[in-house]
């Protein structure tokens, strides 16, 4: 009988299911083709060392990054060989979360079609699909900020104890994956008291499971409030965010300039959505459905809120706040559709061949989707994924040379003491035992490394260097192989470790390099 039952089910929710196989698809397929970014490989580093290694759980907090997706990069790491399909799996699957949500919110709060169209945009909107497939936090933020609201605007208009605590569960684990998730945790704030004075004056259990519901963010944050670290580091947002001082010397340059290039990313890497969007949120205000105007609200006033919070505003700080336009987007051609069907028909037609024809050439063309996105807007992100340091390509060139190297022996793959690349891809990729083993050689650290004249071990030592940031060891290496970023503006190298030769030699053997 249990086949039958779920066979029903399956006919019954046939079409999510074939959006949701539409979307693993095109999220999984060449998911590693663009190869490891900056960030991506420091996040996997820290998270295999916050798993793997006693005493370094917290170890993301010395730069002021919450630990929670760490962990979860670690664990990921566990169960996959490769470590940059394990972290892009995993935000691929916090994509997933994302978009159930907003098929719940339409299924909810509009209407089966809206659903479908909603969902539909979300998966092929470029901007959405490129951090769904990162091994960043953007994707499980967006995923915060969905379902956050999902269940705000249940409390609107039931306020029960049982959605503040969804909420408070939801915005505490945002806050336990990254600090932007304040954002949406003021938002909560503001427009719950709104709605409390326009609608719920009399009602004091409103209020109360306001308050509810932040409690449960402190429950749930409560290691990491405890621990010292994370207050040592706090302040290290400032970097991203403008402090208390900033925002009452009124900034109004800054907002200006945050908010043109807010309109400016919102446009470009979200094509015609963005445009649509502005005019679902018009019809809707002018609607009878109060949820879907404080739907409306919620994303509005977190827009607002980044404008006026942020330090700079790139695509990176915007993409998880604007999933919601995918919705407005679906809503305003539903109610075109009514009157003037063949006009959203042709609408709806050019937005979907826009957005998917530059999401197919992200997906197979990494180099060709930037390139073409730079011709058109600064925020195409070209250097930091192509051109510059940041950028990941050559390490796929410098792990070809080392696993050949190390095919009958193992090797030493030394790094100088930074994060980022090529020196978190090194960790990242070696950190499981093998042939090649990582390790930390820095003149500018150690300066005692000066004094010597020769470094020796009973394994072949190679420096991959960044850029020409040799730590102070020059006189130990012998260039091999330079491996250029495209446009040459940045290259990775690869260097022989000097083992011939007189004087005092630095040895390194395997209990100074701690292998097994």
């Amino acid at each position: 009988m249990f086949h039958f039952y779920l066979i029903d089910k399956m006919n019954e929710h046939k079409y999510i299911i074939l959006i949701f196989i539409f979307y693993f698809t095109l999220r999984l397929i060449n998911l590693t083709t663009l190869p490891i970014f900056n960030d991506e490989a420091i996040y996997l580093d820290w998270g295999w060392r916050m798993t793997h290694v006693p005493g370094n759980l917290y170890f993301s907090l010395y730069d002021g990054k919450q630990p929670l997706l760490m962990w979860i990069f670690g664990i990921f790491e566990s169960f996959l060989p490769d470590p940059l399909f394990a972290g892009r799996l995993a935000s691929v699957l916090a994509g997933s979360i994302a978009l159930l949500g907003i098929y719940r919110i339409c299924i909810q709060f509009f209407n089966k079609k809206i659903a479908y169209l909603a969902t539909i945009f979300y998966i092929i909107t470029p901007l959405f699909s490129f951090y769904d497939r990162q091994a960043l936090m953007e994707s499980s933020i967006s995923a915060v900020n969905i379902w956050s609201c999902y269940f705000f605007l249940r409390f609107s208009g039931t306020p029960i104890k049982k959605y503040a605590i969804w909420i408070g569960a939801i915005l505490g684990i945002g806050f336990f994956i990254k600090s932007s998730s304040l954002i949406l945790i003021f938002t909560y704030l503001i427009l719950g008291v709104v709605i409390f004075l326009i609608h719920f004056k009399t009602n004091k259990m409103y209020i109360k499971n306001i308050l509810v519901a932040i409690l449960v963010i402190l429950m749930i944050n409560m290691l990491l409030l405890i621990n010292p670290s994370f207050w040592n580091t706090f302040y290290l947002n400032n970097r991203y965010s403008m402090s208390i001082m900033e925002l009452l010397s009124l900034p109004l340059l800054k907002w200006l300039n945050n908010t043109v290039s807010f309109l400016e990313i919102s446009l470009w890497h979200t094509t015609l959505l963005s445009i649509l969007a502005v005019l679902g949120v018009v019809s809707t205000l002018k609607g009878s459905n109060r949820q879907s105007k404080y739907l409306a609200s919620w994303m509005v006033i977190t827009f607002l809120l980044l404008i006026l919070l942020a330090n700079t505003i790139l695509p990176r700080y915007v993409v998880s706040f604007l999933p919601f336009i995918s919705i407005f987007s679906a809503h305003f051609i539903y109610v075109v559709s009514a009157r003037f069907q063949k006009i959203a028909f042709f609408v709806c037609c050019f937005a979907i061949l826009t957005s998917f024809s530059l999401l197919i050439v992200q997906i197979f063309s990494p180099l060709n989707y930037f390139s073409q996105l730079s011709k058109v807007t600064k925020f195409s992100q070209r250097s930091d994924y192509v051109t510059a340091w940041t950028s990941g390509y050559g390490i796929e060139n410098v792990r070809k040379f080392l696993s050949n190297e190390s095919k009958n022996t193992r090797i030493i793959a030394a790094v100088r003491i930074d994060a980022g690349n090529p020196e978190s891809s090194v960790f990242t990729y070696y950190a499981r035992p093998q042939n090649i083993i990582p390790i930390y050689l820095d003149g500018n650290i150690n300066r005692e490394i000066e004094g010597f004249d020769c470094i020796k071990s009973s394994f072949p030592i190679y420096f991959i260097s960044r850029d020409e940031q040799l730590a102070n060891l020059n006189k130990f290496l012998t260039l091999i192989k330079k491996i250029n970023k495209p446009e040459k503006k940045s290259f990775i190298g690869i260097y022989k470790v000097n083992s011939t030769c007189k004087g005092k030699i630095l040895i390194l053997d395997e209990s100074s390099l701690n292998i097994n």
